[in-house]
């Protein structure tokens, strides 16, 4: 809003502090005349060019302001994009993950399925290769118990390969590794068992007990994939 001022009469020019030229505004009266503060951007008639150009220096300092303040966000866009974030595992926590799967691979081996589900969480979810989605410990185990009375009967899993181990968030592990197994009957629709392996992901996570298994998610590995690694 402009403010104003009375003053005696005689002719004024208005200087705005950031322009060397000064303007000429109308009086209004005989003895008194308004002296208006406008922005300078409001009389492109008082020395237009020099205006613009203060014009252009401002859009110049936002202009170079902004590109500071993207510059400065791309390390936390890239950081929060990143697959690959997270913190690496401790040594004893790679040690705990790593004889979970052992003892999980021993209670495969003598069919054991309450020594399998053990060191899973009560609500545990299991999604197996087919994308059954089981949910709860007690329904883990039976599924597999049932799985162990038939085509796995006779199977032997091998030592798991790991391929990766990370802290996602503190006590939240994620961890996949390679399971193959060996003897396997045929399936429920009575083609082969795959011998290419399975890629198995496990969300492990920190309780006062030790680690735990909270999700787990298998897939069998494709022929062809599996052949050109």
């Amino acid at each position: 809003m402009a403010s104003f001022a009375i003053s005696a009469i005689r002719p004024t020019r208005y200087r705005h502090p950031g322009l060397a030229a000064s303007c000429h505004f109308p009086t209004f009266g005989p003895y008194t005349e308004w002296t208006l503060n406008f922005p300078p951007w409001h009389h492109d008639e008082c020395d237009p060019l020099r205006l613009k150009g203060v014009q252009m220096k401002k859009l110049l300092r936002i202009g170079i302001a902004s590109v500071f303040l993207i510059v400065g966000q791309l390390p936390v866009m890239a950081q929060s994009d990143n697959p690959s974030g997270g913190s690496p595992v401790s040594a004893a926590d790679e040690a705990a993950i790593r004889a979970i799967l052992d003892r999980q691979t021993d209670a495969w081996n003598s069919h054991d399925m309450d020594a399998f589900v053990a060191d899973t969480m009560p609500d545990v979810d299991w999604i197996n290769v087919v994308g059954r989605h089981w949910k709860g410990r007690d329904t883990v185990r039976e599924a597999h118990a049932v799985l162990h009375k038939g085509m796995f009967a006779n199977s032997r899993m091998l030592t798991p390969d790991v391929t990766m181990m990370r802290e996602i968030a503190p006590d939240v592990i994620v961890e996949t590794h390679i399971n193959r197994i060996e003897g396997a009957g045929t399936t429920p629709s009575g083609a082969a068992y795959p011998d290419s392996g399975n890629l198995i992901t496990l969300v492990f996570v920190k309780t006062q007990t030790g680690w735990r298994i909270a999700h787990a998610h298998n897939t069998t590995i494709a022929y062809g994939l599996a052949k050109k690694s």
